[in-house]
């Protein structure tokens, strides 16, 4: 059996969604950056199609951004079957872009006529893979790792984020460390030769330690 990497996998299903959803979406254009797109609620439940744009998931209770979503991505399905949790998430979008959104029981109800539940089980399973792992990394009380964890995240990003925004801010904004112990790290690992940054953006990683 081939073995592919996982993206590309993610990517097919969500063809396959996309093409049998859009036609019954809302299609939305964003256009004001940086403006809260939805906070959802118990009374309206969604399922949003990110076509293009990049968008930030935020979280509402601690105030830290949770993660940078790039198209194509999928976006309320597993809040939509489990409500309870649906209230501590908010959805900003960081650049222009197009969102197709549709009501949550009829895009089950097409999903299941079509027997596509293959498909959401896999975009489930990987989303839930990554906040497992970025939740364990994150609950470390070591600072260098929850830090090395970020650096690494940032560095997948879109390249619009990765020139204006600050190394410094990016993790701040995601964790619960103070600046001065960020800024020392950062400080450490660029002396060493392990990270490039330049006028406090990231530029490059070169090779992060084990340990610090």
């Amino acid at each position: 059996m081939e073995c592919r990497p996982g993206r590309e996998v993610l990517d097919e299903h969500l063809e396959v969604l996309f093409a049998l959803l859009i036609p019954y979406s809302e299609k939305i254009d964003i256009c004001d950056s940086g403006h809260i797109l939805f906070t959802e609620s118990h009374e309206n439940c969604f399922i949003y199609l990110i076509k293009s744009g990049c968008f930030l998931i935020r979280d509402v209770i601690t105030g830290f951004n949770t993660k940078t979503i790039s198209p194509p991505a999928m976006l309320g399905i597993g809040q939509c079957m489990y409500p309870g949790w649906i209230k501590g998430f908010s959805i900003e979008h960081i650049s222009n872009g197009v969102i197709f959104r549709i009501d949550s029981q009829k895009a089950f109800e097409v999903i299941d006529s079509n027997h596509c539940w293959r498909s959401v089980v896999y975009i489930l399973s990987y989303q839930l893979g990554f906040m497992t792992n970025r939740q364990c990394h994150l609950l470390n009380k070591n600072s260098y790792i929850l830090i090395k964890t970020l650096l690494l995240e940032m560095s997948q990003e879109p390249e619009k984020m990765l020139k204006n925004v600050s190394v410094e801010k990016y993790i701040s904004e995601r964790c619960h460390l103070g600046r001065s112990v960020i800024m020392k790290i950062l400080s450490d690992l660029r002396k060493g030769g392990y990270i490039e940054i330049n006028r406090g953006k990231l530029v490059k990683i070169v090779k992060l330690p084990e340990r610090y």
